[in-house]
């Protein structure tokens, strides 16, 4: 909401030739910083903040603000992406034909034997490979 609020600050501070007016971009500079302490994580926050202090003719805060907007986004991606992805006894047992190969460890030879029966070799060398993604 402050974020919103930052942008509308900014958008009735323009006047007719386009410049913003010192009191709005201030204002809206408030509302973006607000809305940064609120959610550190929110880089729609760092922009509006952006835009402020370019209306305020501070360039390089607003470059700054921006990449940390670009570094927000990518952590996000990177979150979601780890998300979708299934964890690693999900992965192993799905390539272990659903079975845990780890069950049979330290279970004595008849485990043992239902293991290589399992993995489809009754001489004791996998027919599958089993690897760790």
């Amino acid at each position: 909401c402050l974020c919103n609020r930052s942008l509308i600050q900014l958008l009735v501070a323009r006047d007719e030739e386009g410049n913003f007016g010192q009191d709005g971009a201030v204002a809206a500079l408030e509302d973006a910083a607000a809305a940064v302490a609120l959610d550190p994580t929110y880089s729609k926050a760092y922009l509006r903040k952006a835009a402020a202090l370019d209306a305020l003719g501070r360039t390089t805060a607003a470059r700054a603000a921006r990449a940390s907007a670009k570094r927000r986004d990518q952590n996000a991606e990177a979150e979601a992406r780890a998300r979708a992805m299934p964890d690693d006894n999900e992965k192993f047992t799905d390539l272990a034909g659903g079975r845990d190969p780890l069950d049979f460890v330290g279970k004595g030879p008849a485990a043992e034997k239902e293991m290589r029966m399992w993995l489809g070799s009754s001489t004791g060398k996998p027919v599958r490979q089993l690897t760790f993604l």
